[in-house]
């Protein structure tokens, strides 16, 4: 890694060590380890920690999920709305980062959304929270090319064109340490071993890279100032209907 660093311009190295800044951040956050590694599950038992299963960690996302479906709500206050705890699916990935940092756990997809939440602090341009659909793992990518927005999906060829050559892979999941790539040289490499390790048998050719949100590093005053502009621009839609259907009367 450090040959193929050398090769890498200033802004490059910068992404670089942020990456793998994340990583280190989630190693101290998510002390616990994943469910999936049998090495976890090992140094779980060293440690006297308590027993951690997949089943356990399907219902604390079941919980989580409930919750952050109700913070998608609007509540009121004082007879008026106020704005959702949860507007996008920014907020989501970091709500769903914050439990993650309480229970000191996760899988891949956990994992990855305390790094995305750590780095969505800083000026990343193309900061992106990435599904690897049909290959049941998650990550971050840092420096995305501007095609690779929220919802966009791609097959793993075309991915690599739309990430572009300053893009970086973020992994903390990744061989169980957590890993950080250059995609220019190692874009199919990595995916391989990802598939590998989260998916045996896995073809790349099944394979859907999902960008599930690019960070616009909105503030919540932003965000809470768009959700009411939506909201008023809705009423006003339900409004103009109403009064269309009382003028058909004549």
């Amino acid at each position: 890694m450090h040959a193929v660093q050398t090769a890498m311009g200033p802004s490059d190295q910068i992404y670089y060590r942020l990456a793998w800044e994340a990583i280190n951040y989630v190693r101290v956050k998510v002390i616990a380890g994943s469910c999936n590694r049998e090495d976890d599950k090992k140094e779980r038992t060293q440690k006297n920690f308590q027993p951690l299963t997949e089943d356990y960690l399907s219902r604390q996302r079941s919980l989580m999920m409930q919750f952050a479906n109700e913070d998608k709500k609007p509540k009121p206050l004082n007879h008026q709305l106020q704005a959702p705890e949860v507007i996008d699916r920014d907020d989501e990935v970091c709500y769903g980062a914050l439990l993650t940092e309480k229970n000191q756990f996760g899988n891949c997809g956990e994992q990855a959304g305390v790094a995305y939440r750590f780095l969505r602090k800083l000026p990343i341009a193309g900061l992106a929270f990435v599904n690897l659909k049909n290959g049941n793992h998650s990550f971050v990518v840092l420096g995305a090319g501007p095609n690779f927005i929220t919802g966009a999906e791609f097959t793993v060829k075309d991915a690599r064109v739309a990430l572009g050559d300053h893009a970086f892979v973020c992994d903390p999941w990744l061989q169980g340490k957590g890993m950080a790539f250059w995609i220019r040289d190692t874009w199919e490499e990595v995916i391989e071993l990802m598939l590998k390790e989260a998916l045996p048998g896995t073809s790349l050719d099944t394979v859907r890279v999902q960008c599930f949100v690019r960070c616009n590093h909105k503030t919540r005053n932003t965000k809470v100032r768009e959700w009411f502009a939506r909201e008023r621009e809705k009423q006003l839609e339900i409004e103009k209907k109403k009064t269309g259907s009382l003028f058909s009367f004549f």
